[in-house]
Protein backbone atom coordinates (compact mmCIF):
# COMPACT_ATOMS: atom_id res chain seq x y z
CA UNK A 1 0.00 0.00 0.00
CA UNK A 2 1.00 3.43 -0.68
CA UNK A 3 1.74 5.92 2.04
CA UNK A 4 0.45 9.75 1.85
CA UNK A 5 2.16 12.53 0.41
CA UNK A 6 3.54 15.35 2.35
CA UNK A 7 1.26 17.24 3.63
CA UNK A 8 -1.81 14.64 2.49
CA UNK A 9 -4.15 13.62 5.42
CA UNK A 10 -3.50 9.96 4.77
CA UNK A 11 -4.11 6.59 3.06
CA UNK A 12 -8.23 6.41 2.03
CA UNK A 13 -8.17 10.38 1.02
CA UNK A 14 -11.89 10.36 -0.10
CA UNK A 15 -13.37 8.14 -2.97
CA UNK A 16 -15.64 5.23 -3.15
CA UNK A 17 -16.10 2.66 -0.23
CA UNK A 18 -14.72 -0.34 -2.51
CA UNK A 19 -15.96 -3.05 0.43
CA UNK A 20 -19.48 -1.46 1.09
CA UNK A 21 -22.16 -3.80 -0.27
CA UNK A 22 -24.97 -1.46 -0.13
CA UNK A 23 -23.09 0.69 -2.61
CA UNK A 24 -20.50 3.47 -3.38
CA UNK A 25 -20.29 6.02 -0.37
CA UNK A 26 -17.37 8.80 0.38
CA UNK A 27 -15.34 7.98 3.52
CA UNK A 28 -12.51 9.65 4.31
CA UNK A 29 -9.68 7.83 6.45
CA UNK A 30 -7.53 10.40 7.93
CA UNK A 31 -4.93 11.54 10.79
CA UNK A 32 -7.14 13.34 13.82
CA UNK A 33 -6.38 16.72 14.18
CA UNK A 34 -5.64 18.28 17.11
CA UNK A 35 -8.78 20.74 17.58
CA UNK A 36 -10.45 16.86 17.64
CA UNK A 37 -10.32 16.46 21.28
CA UNK A 38 -14.11 16.49 21.31
CA UNK A 39 -15.21 14.34 19.24
CA UNK A 40 -12.21 11.93 19.90
CA UNK A 41 -13.60 11.82 23.55
CA UNK A 42 -17.09 11.10 21.94
CA UNK A 43 -16.38 8.22 19.79
CA UNK A 44 -13.95 6.52 22.42
CA UNK A 45 -16.37 6.18 25.26
CA UNK A 46 -19.18 5.54 22.49
CA UNK A 47 -16.70 2.34 21.76
CA UNK A 48 -16.37 1.64 25.29
CA UNK A 49 -19.92 2.04 26.23
CA UNK A 50 -21.12 -0.21 23.08
CA UNK A 51 -17.89 -2.79 22.30
CA UNK A 52 -16.74 -2.88 26.02
CA UNK A 53 -15.66 -6.86 25.65
CA UNK A 54 -13.06 -4.93 23.31
CA UNK A 55 -11.00 -3.19 25.19
CA UNK A 56 -8.76 -3.46 28.23
CA UNK A 57 -9.92 0.28 29.41
CA UNK A 58 -13.56 1.28 30.88
CA UNK A 59 -16.35 3.92 30.41
CA UNK A 60 -16.19 4.69 34.40
CA UNK A 61 -12.61 5.28 33.27
CA UNK A 62 -12.20 7.50 30.79
CA UNK A 63 -15.09 9.41 31.42
CA UNK A 64 -14.17 11.08 34.41
CA UNK A 65 -10.60 12.15 32.31
CA UNK A 66 -10.44 16.05 32.48
CA UNK A 67 -10.60 17.79 29.08
CA UNK A 68 -6.62 18.35 28.79
CA UNK A 69 -6.39 14.24 28.84
CA UNK A 70 -8.54 14.43 25.36
CA UNK A 71 -6.66 17.43 24.30
CA UNK A 72 -3.14 16.07 25.00
CA UNK A 73 -4.52 13.06 23.21
CA UNK A 74 -5.37 14.44 20.28
CA UNK A 75 -2.53 16.37 19.79
CA UNK A 76 -0.24 13.58 19.88
CA UNK A 77 -2.31 11.72 17.97
CA UNK A 78 -2.12 14.23 15.57
CA UNK A 79 1.61 15.44 15.14
CA UNK A 80 3.31 12.53 17.17
CA UNK A 81 5.32 9.97 15.35
CA UNK A 82 5.09 7.55 18.12
CA UNK A 83 1.02 8.02 19.29
CA UNK A 84 -1.13 8.28 15.67
CA UNK A 85 -4.80 8.07 15.70
CA UNK A 86 -6.71 7.61 12.12
CA UNK A 87 -10.72 8.72 12.07
CA UNK A 88 -12.78 7.26 9.59
CA UNK A 89 -15.28 10.32 8.77
CA UNK A 90 -18.56 10.10 6.48
CA UNK A 91 -19.05 13.34 4.25
CA UNK A 92 -21.51 14.69 7.10
CA UNK A 93 -18.55 15.01 9.62
CA UNK A 94 -19.43 11.84 11.48
CA UNK A 95 -16.98 9.40 12.59
CA UNK A 96 -17.66 5.88 11.70
CA UNK A 97 -14.49 4.62 13.07
CA UNK A 98 -11.37 4.98 15.06
CA UNK A 99 -7.77 3.04 15.46
CA UNK A 100 -4.45 4.25 16.86
CA UNK A 101 -0.86 2.94 16.95
CA UNK A 102 1.28 3.41 19.95
CA UNK A 103 4.92 3.40 20.64
CA UNK A 104 5.73 2.62 24.00
CA UNK A 105 8.41 0.37 25.43
CA UNK A 106 10.39 -0.02 22.40
CA UNK A 107 7.08 -1.60 20.87
CA UNK A 108 4.63 -0.66 18.39
CA UNK A 109 0.84 -1.51 19.20
CA UNK A 110 -1.98 -1.07 17.29
CA UNK A 111 -4.81 0.05 19.17
CA UNK A 112 -8.37 1.35 20.11
CA UNK A 113 -9.91 -0.33 16.65
CA UNK A 114 -13.71 0.26 16.73
CA UNK A 115 -16.31 0.67 14.18
CA UNK A 116 -19.72 1.61 14.07
CA UNK A 117 -22.06 -0.97 14.39
CA UNK A 118 -24.03 0.42 11.97
CA UNK A 119 -20.85 0.31 9.67
CA UNK A 120 -19.62 -2.69 10.37
CA UNK A 121 -18.84 -5.35 7.39
CA UNK A 122 -18.13 -2.24 5.51
CA UNK A 123 -14.78 -2.37 4.97
CA UNK A 124 -14.45 0.47 7.30
CA UNK A 125 -12.06 -1.31 10.17
CA UNK A 126 -10.05 -2.79 6.94
CA UNK A 127 -8.98 0.86 5.88
CA UNK A 128 -8.35 1.81 9.36
CA UNK A 129 -6.27 -1.12 9.89
CA UNK A 130 -4.27 -0.15 6.71
CA UNK A 131 -3.74 3.03 7.29
CA UNK A 132 -2.48 2.33 10.49
CA UNK A 133 0.25 -0.23 8.91
CA UNK A 134 0.89 1.72 6.10
CA UNK A 135 2.73 4.65 8.82
CA UNK A 136 4.26 1.42 10.72
CA UNK A 137 5.26 -0.03 7.43
CA UNK A 138 7.53 3.42 6.90
CA UNK A 139 9.03 3.37 9.81
CA UNK A 140 13.04 3.08 9.98
CA UNK A 141 14.46 0.94 11.12
CA UNK A 142 11.06 -1.53 10.54
CA UNK A 143 9.00 -2.79 13.33
CA UNK A 144 7.05 -5.84 14.38
CA UNK A 145 3.42 -3.98 15.56
CA UNK A 146 1.45 -5.74 18.40
CA UNK A 147 -2.20 -5.89 19.45
CA UNK A 148 -4.26 -7.61 22.29
CA UNK A 149 -7.53 -8.97 20.84
CA UNK A 150 -10.57 -10.86 22.45
CA UNK A 151 -10.37 -14.04 21.09
CA UNK A 152 -14.44 -14.10 21.38
CA UNK A 153 -14.11 -11.02 18.56
CA UNK A 154 -13.69 -13.15 15.59
CA UNK A 155 -14.39 -10.97 12.93
CA UNK A 156 -11.40 -9.06 14.58
CA UNK A 157 -9.52 -11.93 14.96
CA UNK A 158 -9.80 -12.56 11.32
CA UNK A 159 -9.48 -9.17 10.26
CA UNK A 160 -5.72 -9.14 12.35
CA UNK A 161 -5.20 -12.34 10.49
CA UNK A 162 -5.48 -10.96 6.94
CA UNK A 163 -2.71 -8.58 7.54
CA UNK A 164 -0.36 -10.87 8.77
CA UNK A 165 -1.00 -10.99 12.23
CA UNK A 166 -0.19 -14.55 14.27
CA UNK A 167 -1.01 -15.53 18.09
CA UNK A 168 2.20 -15.28 19.77
CA UNK A 169 0.35 -18.00 22.64
CA UNK A 170 0.11 -14.94 25.28
CA UNK A 171 -3.27 -14.81 26.87
CA UNK A 172 -3.96 -12.65 29.47
CA UNK A 173 -7.27 -10.84 31.44
CA UNK A 174 -8.90 -8.25 29.32
CA UNK A 175 -8.59 -6.24 32.38
CA UNK A 176 -8.30 -6.81 36.54
CA UNK A 177 -11.60 -8.81 37.57
CA UNK A 178 -12.55 -9.43 33.98
CA UNK A 179 -13.98 -12.87 33.17
CA UNK A 180 -12.71 -12.00 29.16
CA UNK A 181 -9.22 -12.46 28.53
CA UNK A 182 -6.91 -11.03 25.25
CA UNK A 183 -4.44 -12.60 23.32
CA UNK A 184 -1.36 -11.31 21.73
CA UNK A 185 -0.86 -11.07 18.24
CA UNK A 186 2.05 -9.75 16.53
CA UNK A 187 2.63 -8.53 12.98
CA UNK A 188 6.11 -9.22 12.05
CA UNK A 189 8.71 -6.66 10.67
CA UNK A 190 8.36 -6.23 7.32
Amino acid sequence: MRGPSPGSDGPGARGPDPDRESGAREILIRRIRPTEWSQLRQVRLAALLESPEAFGSEYAAESGRPDSFWQEKAADGAGSSDAMTWVAEAPDGRWLGITAIHSWEGLLHLLSVWVAPAERRSGIGRRLVAAALDAADRRRPPVAVHLDVNPRLVPAVRLYRSFGFVETGVVRPLRPGSSETRMAMVRPTR
